[in-house]
């Protein structure tokens, strides 16, 4: 089967012939859980046999009381049903044709959290109005929201039909978002976690990257993190602040992660007490191009907040996630022009939504 990269949606009810079928769901994690109690509305839940999961380390453990499996059931069980339910349904399409497994596959869109059981401020008019109106792919990503929030069983479909949907979870990595253009770089990656955004854009930009700022306020995840700076033999340009950022320099709690999801973010429930700052307070090494990455599970606003000087003096490239709250996907693009009107913004990154703002692109 080929899959169209075309940026377009092609919504269908084609679920509804395989009702009766045996499912068995791809991706055992937080995206998992969301796409068992979609089919547990829907009164079908029975149907499903099992997880499967690229992770070994959970195969044999069991998730929504369903046992977690390897790859090789799919392969020995062809006639199963299989429901991607990870929000990265291309990757993981990737790795079942390359396992030559012969089932039927679909995919579960989710149109959140938190766009699924939310309403949005404005209409996908509005909201289009803060990116570019000759970028085709926001305005899709804009559009695809509204139709998800469909009550039919459109959230599953034919993988074919939503592939342009797939998050990507990787930053400044193709065409209008490519920082190649610049010869120098300072990365500010908020929300650093382990180093994975920083493994990634290593990589990729290589000796570019002369100055890079990784923002973590879990004092175990920071203990990962120099240890990919180490691993990567980059810890002579990294600089690693325990500190989250937001709107004030205070401490607020925190949540660190659980079994089957990697979400850590500020609570008021939080086991833990982590420091917060303003970047404009913070007087950090400026080499080349400033770029700011900000993932940051809905703190993205008070981060912003706490960086307006930041933003208005050095006109960083931006990358920050949208998807966290229902109204950041506007919000932020509209804070963002506040500060300074010449950016311009695009969505990218699937249903894992980044925006991208930029003053200097042409």
């Amino acid at each position: 089967m080929e899959i169209s990269k075309e940026y377009s949606v092609k919504l269908s009810n084609e679920f509804e012939k395989v009702l009766g079928e045996r499912f068995v769901l791809y991706g055992a994690s937080s995206g998992g859980v969301s796409c068992y109690k979609y089919l547990q509305q829907k009164g079908i839940s029975d149907q499903v046999e099992c997880f499967v999961d690229s992770d070994r380390s959970k195969h044999g453990k069991s998730l929504c009381g369903k046992e977690i499996r390897s790859i090789d059931f799919l392969k020995d069980n062809p006639s199963f049903i299989v429901i991607i339910s990870s929000g990265f349904f291309s990757s993981v399409y990737e790795s079942i044709s390359k396992a030559d497994c012969r089932n039927i596959i679909y995919a579960h869109v989710p149109a959140g959290p938190p766009f699924a059981d939310n309403d949005f401020a404005g209409g996908a008019q509005m909201i289009e109005s803060f990116y570019d109106e000759n970028d085709e792919y926001s305005k899709m990503i804009i559009r695809s929201l509204f139709w998800l929030k469909d009550k039919s069983n459109i959230r599953i479909q034919p993988i074919e039909n939503v592939m342009a949907l797939s998050q990507v979870a990787s930053y400044w990595y193709e065409g209008k978002t490519n920082l190649e253009i610049y010869d120098m770089l300072t990365i500010f990656d908020v929300g650093a976690f382990d180093g994975d955004t920083l493994r990634e854009l290593s990589a990729r930009y290589g000796s570019r990257i002369k100055k890079y700022h990784a923002f973590e306020p879990d004092r175990l995840t920071v203990n990962k993190l120099h240890n990919t700076a180490r691993v990567l033999k980059i810890e002579d340009i990294v600089e690693i602040h325990s500190v989250g950022l937001g709107d004030e320099n205070t401490v607020l709690n925190f949540c660190a992660s659980g079994d089957f999801t990697y979400t850590h973010h500020i609570s008021e429930n939080g086991e833990t007490v982590v420091n917060i700052k303003r970047l404009d307070d913070m007087k950090l090494t400026v080499i080349g191009k400033p770029c700011v990455k900000m993932d940051v599970e809905g703190y993205e606003m008070k981060a912003l907040a706490g960086a307006g000087q930041f933003i208005y003096r050095y006109e960083p490239e931006l990358a920050i996630c949208v998807y966290h709250k229902v109204d950041d996907i506007f919000r932020i693009p509209e804070f963002i022009k506040s500060i300074n009107p010449k950016y311009r913004c695009i969505l990218r990154g699937g249903l894992h939504m980044v925006c991208y703002a930029t003053t200097g692109r042409h």
